[in-house]
Order: structure tokens, then C-alpha cells, then sequence
């Protein structure tokens, strides 16, 4: 009987375990259908904390190598939710053959649907860890080439995403890296790998912990639904004042949050100033999400309160020289109290769970996972 090739996948904590936790039982059939179903394939998967605290692809491949001979894997490749980079350019993965390790970032793959891409990834880069000459029987659309289209420029090669690009080194391999998959034009790179990060700091995670300050701002916007003065100014304020008073709502609670919890990042493990600006900006618009989703639901329910609790005659008696309200006037209302009570609420409530908060900082998790693999 054919011994079985076994592959290991080594994948970060949190979102990268998530993830290949979801296809790990799928893989084995998807190898046997696209790369050879004569062979009897064994995939296994661990959790590794380096493999999500460095952001260098030698780093990352030379600790694979170590998991691989230590587990006696054919192949194996790690998958970090960390960025990569190379002279500029987003690194969606790297392949040294040599050893039978690959390695995946998954921001670079941006958004949904992430599973499929991740899944498709990790099939392809077997396909270059076997290479051709391992199987005779792998058809010609499946070896791995590398081909130009009219005007000279090179295709994508079964790599998932659009500009993800394959690259075989040919310069001096210092760091054993043979093939490489870099997105282009950079600045394609740069937002797919932005907007990567930011799904896989999975922003509505933390809503919960704004129960406080949800609980503060309604029972504060409430109280002052009674007064007639926020009737009046909600029709005083233009429509530009009040989406300037609901920004800065907005903003100011999201900068109060991180520094009340101390979610920005001055360092990281590698110290490296383009990672600490990414990190900052991907928390702050994480944070954002957050909070704009909060005002939402603090808008909602301001508006159903103002129509329950304002009596209507006392409320056109105040706001309407015309004898009558619209639900836009009600609505205005909820516009002016949402914002007024985010910003008393942000200054005196906490959120709830501050490990939870802090997780979203890739910096933080960055240190976390460093120092959790160094114990």
C-alpha cells in the first residue's frame, strides 16, 4: 500500500486558526481531486504562536521547516494573518521547495470570500512544494507555468485573486524562498492587504463590550428628551451642524477609546515603522466600524423613544409653526440626542472587557504571541 504524503498546516492564533480549523477536513479530498487521487493524502493542523508574531518570511519558513521535521510531514505551510512585504509589495506567499515549506498571508487576499481563497491558496502551493516531476499522472492544467499574454506582461498562474502574481526567484536565495506570489500594482496591494486586516481583526466582535456605555447614553439621551431645548435645536441645527456634532461624536469616542485602552501601537516585535503605521491605522478604522455601528443602534432606538415618550401636541406646539410634525422631525430629534449622549458617555464609561478590546490590535496580539512562544 502507497504510504500517504502527509502536509501540515501550522496556522497563527485567533483568526487564522479560525479559519483553516473550517477547511482542515476538506483538504485532503480537494488534494486528491486536484493534484493526484492516487495517492492517499493526510493533512494535520497545529497552532503555533511564532508563526503569528513575526511579519519575516524567512522567519516564518525557517519555523515551519522545524514543525515539519519534528512532525515528519512531506510538506508543510504555515498561514499568519500578519502582512508581508517585499521591496514595497504585499507578499501573499512565499514557496521554498527545497525544504517542502510554504507560507500564506492572509490580509493579502482582502475580504470575503476568504475561506474559498485561503483553501485554493494552500492547494496551489502543494502543488509547488510536488512539483511536476513528483507525479507523472498530474494533467498539463495543472503543473504550474508561467505564462505571458499578448502585450508581454504576466498573467495570474491558478493563484486565486486577481493581480496576485507568481514569481520564481532567480537571484541569490539567502533565504531559501524559490517561488514567490506578490500582489500588483502595489497601491491594488496595499488596500486588498487594508481591508484584509481590518476582517481579520473582526470588528463587530467587541460590540458587546459597549453594553456600558450604551446603557449610559440612553439613559442619558432619555433624560433629556423631556426637555424642550433639544426639540428646539434639533430644527435650529442646520443639517451640516449636526453631521458635524455626529462626527465629531464619533471621532471623539473612538480616540477616547484608544487611549483609555492604550491601543496604540509606539513598537512592535520587529519595530518597523510602515507595520506600526498599518497597525494604528487598521485599529482606528476597526474602531470606527464599531462605533458607527453603536450610533446606528443608538439612533434607532432614540427615534422609537422620542415618538413613545414626546407628546405629540406639546412637541407641535414647540418645533412647528405649521400645526403639524413628520417622522423627519422625529428623527432630527434622535439625530441631535444620539450625538450628545455619545459624547457624555464616552466620558464617563469604560468599555467592558479591555482584553477584548486590546485583541484587536495587531500589535498587541503581535507581542502577545511573542511572548507566549518564547515562555
Amino acid at each position: 500500500m502507497t504510504e500517504a504524503i502527509k502536509v501540515g498546516i501550522i496556522s497563527a492564533p485567533e483568526r487564522a486558526s479560525d479559519l483553516t480549523s473550517r477547511m482542515i477536513e476538506e483538504l485532503a479530498n480537494d488534494f486528491s481531486s486536484e493534484i493526484n487521487n492516487d495517492t492517499k493524502w493526510k493533512v494535520d493542523r497545529i497552532v503555533d504562536s511564532l508563526i503569528g508574531s513575526t511579519t519575516t518570511a524567512s522567519e516564518i519558513l525557517d519555523r515551519t521547516k522545524d514543525i515539519k521535521e519534528e512532525k515528519e510531514w512531506n510538506f508543510a505551510i504555515s498561514v499568519t494573518d500578519l502582512p508581508i512585504f517585499h521591496r514595497g509589495h504585499v507578499v501573499a506567499g512565499n514557496v521554498n521547495q527545497k525544504d517542502g515549506v510554504a507560507q500564506i498571508s492572509i490580509p493579502a487576499f482582502g475580504w470575503i470570500p476568504i475561506k474559498q481563497r485561503i483553501k485554493k491558496a494552500i492547494i496551489q502551493l502543494v502543488k509547488e512544494l510536488i512539483g511536476d516531476k513528483k507525479f507523472k499522472n498530474i494533467s498539463s492544467s495543472q503543473t504550474i507555468t508561467r505564462t505571458k499574454d499578448k502585450s508581454g506582461r504576466h498573467k495570474k498562474n491558478g493563484f486565486p485573486v486577481t493581480f496576485i502574481r507568481r514569481y520564481p526567484i532567480n537571484e541569490n536565495k539567502k533565504n531559501g524562498i524559490d517561488i514567490r506570489y506578490s500582489v500588483h500594482p502595489k497601491i491594488n496591494g496595499l488596500i486588498r492587504l487594508f481591508i484584509g486586516m481590518i476582517f481579520a481583526n473582526n470588528p463587530l466582535k467587541i460590540i458587546s463590550s459597549f453594553k456600558k456605555i450604551i446603557a449610559i447614553a440612553f439613559t442619558t439621551g432619555t433624560f433629556a428628551l423631556i426637555f424642550p431645548t433639544v426639540w428646539q435645536l434639533s430644527q435650529v441645527f442646520s443639517n451640516f451642524r449636526l453631521t458635524m456634532i455626529m462626527v465629531a461624536a464619533i471621532i471623539g469616542l473612538v480616540l477616547w477609546i484608544i487611549a483609555a485602552h492604550r491601543l496604540w501601537v509606539f513598537s512592535s516585535v520587529q519595530d518597523k515603522t510602515r507595520i506600526r503605521h498599518l497597525y494604528n491605522l487598521t485599529t482606528t478604522s476597526t474602531l470606527l466600524i464599531d462605533v458607527i455601528t453603536y450610533y446606528v443602534i443608538l439612533f434607532s432606538l432614540f427615534f422609537i423613544t422620542s415618538a413613545l415618550l414626546v407628546p405629540t401636541e406639546h412637541f407641535v406646539d414647540t418645533v412647528s409653526d405649521e400645526g403639524k410634525v413628520t417622522i423627519g422631525d422625529y428623527l432630527r430629534v434622535a439625530w441631535v440626542v444620539s450625538s450628545l449622549s455619545t459624547i457624555v458617555s464616552a466620558i464617563g464609561a469604560g468599555l467592558e472587557n479591555e482584553e477584548l478590546v486590546q485583541d484587536i490590535t495587531y500589535g498587541y496580539r503581535q507581542i502577545h504571541r511573542y511572548e507566549k512562544s518564547n515562555r
